[in-house]
């Protein structure tokens, strides 16, 4: 029999939690064992999600979003970036080699950062619904090992905030990988798991 940590709280225990935290573990406790696996998972997935939109999109802080950000989604955003203003880079005497490896870093202090991150957080602004109407799917597609797409969607006109089974809408896709412990954006408005060079691939 497999041990399950939360056979693990006492009865105590149990009862200091807050009401709605008490009543979440309840129904957690009545699911099926593979059940609560693809529930967690998915709330771990879909909290990776939020942190990247709303520090991105909603704070226009790309900065803050940069850690939840897939290494070669970083890469394929600043060479992407750094192709589109090649000849202002060129004429200043950058090196669109090593402007990208300081742009993907987690902590990025390049001084084209700022120039980087208005462009991406006003990209992400024109095609994300507001976040007072942000909605994510509940449901995932397998897109490869390790590898989902999440959608995006505006809630605004839903009938109880709930997508109905047929019912046509614009969406925006987040495509999302595993890298072992924990998830990260590795696509923006794509399910193509992208390809850094130049140019990168992504679409």
């Amino acid at each position: 029999m497999e041990f399950d940590a939360f056979d693990a709280l006492t009865p105590e225990q149990i009862e200091s939690l807050p009401p709605n935290e008490r009543a979440a573990l309840e129904e957690l406790r009545a699911m099926a064992p593979d059940e609560r696996v693809r529930f967690l998972g998915h709330v771990q997935l879909t909290s990776t999600a939020w942190t990247f939109l709303e520090s991105a999109v909603k704070d226009g802080d790309l900065r803050a979003a940069w850690a939840v950000v897939d290494p070669v989604l970083r890469l394929c955003l600043a060479q992407q970036w750094l192709l589109d203003n090649t000849a202002d880079l060129d004429a200043n005497g950058f090196n669109r080699e090593e402007v990208a490896e300081a742009l993907v870093e987690d902590e990025p202090n390049h001084e084209l950062w700022p120039h980087f991150e208005r462009v991406h957080v006003r990209g992400l602004r024109q095609v994300i619904p507001s976040p007072d109407v942000w909605g994510i799917g509940a449901n995932t597609r397998l897109i490869a090992p390790d590898v989902e797409l999440l959608y995006v969607h505006d809630t605004s006109n839903m009938t109880d905030g709930t997508w109905q089974p047929d019912e046509a809408r614009e969406v925006y896709p987040l495509l999302m990988r595993w890298d072992g412990t924990r998830w990260l954006v590795l696509n923006l408005g794509s399910d193509v798991i992208p390809r850094p060079g130049w140019p990168p691939t992504w679409d």
